[in-house]
């Protein structure tokens, strides 16, 4: 099982996110966490004792936490569940929290085991204008403090497809080299590159019509040259935006991507146990009223089954057929027809061995393959 605790507070929400979060009045921190154990204990004991492969705080911002408090949930998840001897533990931190005197040598001393860096972006007129609480410098001052204190998985995570506004160009794909050649000279164990979504509502998509965008063209170019970069750098590319040294790759997020049971605690947590599906409310008053509530969703064979081949159709793994097969009861070819080898003939994927997976081409238009598949 895989453990995500969702941590919803921010300095100050950035331009692009749409995700749950809100900036923490005083007494936030520990009102938050004497909830999340209210929630945590009653579902461990109605759970029983699951082995527990991974856990990840994710946000929001964890690494506001002060470490006392995150000692606090993780003695508890440890007297709750039986952890993996090499169970991987690991959080989202912004470069701004990560740098404060002696936390990262807290972090590694609590147990955890990897850091994901939201970087965003090195050039610091796209930081200004993504909403970002830190520059360039401070992000090399994080991984520089994570590396002293003994972390060697450290993740950088990286926006593309970022606009120009004013007198600052469209990013290009020069300009997104440079930001990958200043990643990897950081000696990162993994890089995340994600391509930016205007998400409705967010004050990024409010100004759209005051931004130029890169054309289709040079993001596709973006994307093509960014994984040729990082492959010939040793970063093999494992899901459509994450790539990973040797050994890096994040279990966590594999075991989403594999389809494996995951228990989510925390405002706007969700969890898929048992092929049912609970979503808790993405509201810190009313989640702290009343950590049980939530919304409930069981789950058929065939929701299960897609959700799986979608996921599946994102990473250089692919869909084990045979595990497809006894998830959805179905026969792989009687439910998808002919479209695997017609994705295989037009060199978007590869049928063998007992395996569906996307080729290069067909990772970079992942989401088209899912769609071919809903239809």
């Amino acid at each position: 099982m895989l453990i995500y605790i969702h941590v919803p507070f921010c300095r100050s929400k950035c331009r692009y996110c749409a995700f749950y979060s809100e900036t923490p009045g005083p007494g936030a921190f520990e009102a938050y966490v004497e909830a999340l154990l209210r929630e945590l204990r009653p579902r461990a004991e109605a759970l029983g004792p699951r082995p527990v492969e991974t856990i990840f705080f994710g946000g929001g911002t964890p690494s506001l936490l002060p470490t006392p408090l995150l000692a606090r949930i993780l003695e508890t998840l440890a007297a709750s569940f039986p952890l993996a001897a090499d169970a991987e533990i690991g959080t989202e931190a912004n470069p701004d929290s990560l740098i404060a005197p002696g936390y990262a040598a807290e972090l590694k001393a609590l147990g955890f085991t990897r850091l994901s860096i939201g970087a965003q972006s090195f050039d610091e007129a796209r930081l200004r204008l993504l909403g970002r609480p830190h520059d360039a410098a401070g992000t090399q001052q994080a991984v520089l403090a994570a590396q002293r204190a003994g972390f060697e998985n450290i993740g950088l995570d990286l926006i593309s497809g970022l606009p120009g506004a004013g007198t600052l160009p469209a990013q290009t794909r020069e300009s997104w080299q440079r930001e990958l050649e200043r990643a990897v000279a950081l000696a990162p164990r993994h890089i995340s590159t994600y391509c930016l979504t205007l998400e409705p509502g967010t004050p990024l998509a409010k100004a759209a019509d005051t931004l130029r965008f890169p054309s289709e063209e040079e993001q596709e170019a973006m994307f093509h040259e960014g994984v040729a970069f990082l492959e010939a750098e040793g970063f093999a590319q494992y899901e459509v935006s994450n790539f990973a040294r040797p050994g890096f790759a994040c279990r966590h997020n594999q075991g989403y991507w594999r389809g494996e049971d995951y228990l989510g605690l925390g405002p706007g947590a969700v969890s898929t146990l048992d092929g049912v599906r609970r979503a808790n409310p993405p509201d810190f008053d009313r989640w702290r009223a009343d950590p049980a509530a939530a919304e409930m969703e069981t789950l058929s064979p065939e929701t299960l089954a897609l959700e799986r081949l979608m996921l599946g159709l994102r990473t250089v793994e692919g869909v084990d057929i045979r595990a497809w097969e006894e998830l959805s009861g179905r026969s792989f070819r009687e439910a998808c027809g002919t479209l695997p080898e017609a994705l295989a003939a037009a060199g978007l994927a590869v049928l063998s061995a007992g395996r569906f997976a996307p080729t290069r081409r067909g990772l970079a238009v992942a989401d088209s393959l899912a769609e071919h598949f809903l239809e």
